[in-house]
């Protein structure tokens, strides 16, 4: 039971993260929350929004994978990184529908592999 709630747990505040971030990085760069990321959209914006987008999944995935790590009490990092390839898939899913740059898309999926790693790492050494 402990295994589901930490993975759920996890999931939970990797998802939040990124929806929090990624809705700040709207009600900054957007007019209208509503509005449609289209192409014509997307090929105008400045760079800091793309940021929003990049730091959102990173610290998605590094909170998904601390967390679920230091729920857990055994399978700490395979559950932890679980959960961060969770999260990394969808950056990947994300970076595939939506039209970003090629550096947008190289630095996102990277880095956010990078974190959740990290994040799984950093959550088993603080339970021995």
């Amino acid at each position: 039971m402990r295994y589901f709630v930490s993975i759920i747990s996890g999931l939970a505040v990797g998802g939040l993260l990124v929806a929090l971030i990624q809705v700040t990085g709207k009600t900054i760069y957007f007019d209208d929350l509503m509005q449609d990321a289209t192409d014509e959209v997307l090929r105008m914006m400045p760079s800091g929004y793309y940021r929003f987008i990049i730091v959102s999944h990173i610290l998605g995935a590094f909170g998904a994978g601390l967390v679920t790590s230091l729920i857990n009490k055994n399978y700490r990092l395979q559950l932890g990184l679980l959960t961060a390839g969770i999260i990394l898939a969808g950056t990947v899913y994300h970076n595939i529908v939506m039209p970003y740059p090629g550096w947008a898309r190289a630095m996102d999926i990277s880095l956010t592999a990078f974190a959740g790693m990290a994040g799984s790492w950093i959550g088993i050494g603080r339970q021995k």
